[in-house]
């Protein structure tokens, strides 16, 4: 069996109570002993060379609200694939295509006030022929 030294086992102690590698725990004694420091750094790329350009995106929420169409049918128009449209869509939150309004494709806003009964809607409509003396015709 292999001899190991006596900071591997304690760096494998703290590493599997942290559940961390030994070698990460390791590397922050060293720099602990050290005085030099050692920050927590993201893992998001500094840059991101294959990222989709500001025109694309939003020449592709424009086409969403002015076809409303989803995003394997506006892969036609962008020539990108369905999924980088969806992440698009996603990203920029544009209201589903139910919820934005067909002549004016802007969303739906309805009238809400702050008390009940300020305000009181009504909705007259004629449903069939109502004859011209009114009420309900009996016949004789």
């Amino acid at each position: 069996m292999r001899q190991y030294g006596p900071v591997k086992v304690v760096c494998e102690e703290v590493a599997s109570r942290f559940q961390v590698s030994w070698p990460t725990v390791k590397r922050r004694v060293e720099h602990h002993r050290t005085g030099q420091p050692m920050p927590d750094r993201s893992s998001r790329p500094h840059h991101s060379p294959n990222k989709t350009s500001q025109t694309r995106t939003k020449r592709c929420i424009q086409l969403r609200l002015r076809l409303r169409e989803g995003p394997v049918q506006l892969t036609r128009w962008l020539g990108i694939a369905p999924s980088t449209v969806h992440r698009i869509l996603t990203d920029a939150h544009p209201d589903r295509l139910s919820h934005v309004g067909r002549t004016i494709r802007e969303p739906v806003r309805l009238y809400e006030h702050g008390r009940p009964g300020r305000m009181i809607h009504v909705d007259v409509t004629k449903h069939g022929n109502i004859p011209d003396v009114g009420g309900w015709c009996y016949v004789g």
